[in-house]
């Protein structure tokens, strides 16, 4: 890539994928881009928060790329309208699988600071079987914890799940877990399931959660909706990622 690279700086994953593109090409922050109103075709990438407004879309030049984690409908049609292409991070070939390790890695951080005893004692029900799911349940296997997936389709479509225990989200006994991760975006309970005292709850799933946290709140519950786990525990490895993922981008 030989265009002007432009990047959305707002947290630590989003500086430094700024400061190691500075090493290979030109590079601006999105701020510096807009202000100056340029026609220059770049390729911008957002970061997790990134919102951009009907006057920041007139702002980008035609033909331009615009990396993203989320963005808004409207936007991306204004985009799409005047020539940009709008991709998304999370499917780029060299970014889900990996940066699921990283989060994978990432959240033992929150699940040892939350917790009472060792990984290899503890019990883990895995929420979901994607990607997330598998590198999840990979990283505690090799600690040796005791997992069990907890498949949740609504359909009779589950997925197949293999080397480890498994069970549908209707019929778990939520009470045997040590701690319970949530990597499915989709409201499973009209009830919360009963848990055990001392469980930790760790939501890694974007938005849409299968439990109602505020009630969790309210019973003491020990959670944590963990966003952008990555950019917070390693995020010179995000940023590389990041970088390596776009810049080998090819349509």
């Amino acid at each position: 890539m030989n265009r002007l690279m432009v990047v959305d700086v707002v947290d630590q994953r989003s500086r430094l994928t700024k400061d190691t593109l500075e090493s290979e090409c030109e590079t601006i922050t999105l701020k510096e881009y807009l202000d100056k109103a340029s026609d220059r075709v770049a390729n911008i990438i957002l970061s997790v928060s990134s919102k951009l407004e009907d006057g920041d879309t007139d702002k980008i030049a035609a033909g331009s790329k615009v990396f993203y984690f989320f963005l808004d409908g409207r936007a991306a049609e204004r985009l799409t309208a005047k020539g940009c292409e709008c991709v998304s991070i999370l499917g780029l070939p060299l970014f889900g699988q990996e940066n699921s390790y990283l989060t994978a890695e990432g959240s033992l951080k929150y699940i040892i600071d939350n917790t009472d005893k060792c990984l290899r004692d503890m019990t883990f029900g895995v929420i979901g079987w994607g990607k997330l799911a598998k590198a999840m349940a990979e990283v505690l296997q090799k600690f040796g914890s005791k997992i069990i997936v907890i498949t949740c389709s609504r359909e009779d479509k589950n997925p197949t799940v293999v080397g480890y225990s498994h069970v549908s989200w209707k019929e778990c006994d939520y009470t045997q877990f040590d701690c319970i991760i949530n990597t499915a975006p989709s409201r499973l309970f009209e009830v919360n399931p009963t848990v055990k005292k001392g469980v930790f709850v760790l939501e890694l799933a974007s938005k849409v959660y299968p439990f109602d946290y505020d009630e969790w709140s309210k019973a003491g519950v020990n959670y944590l909706i963990a966003s952008s786990v990555p950019s917070k525990t390693c995020p010179l490895s995000a940023a590389r990622l990041l970088c390596d993922a776009v810049l080998s981008y090819s349509p």
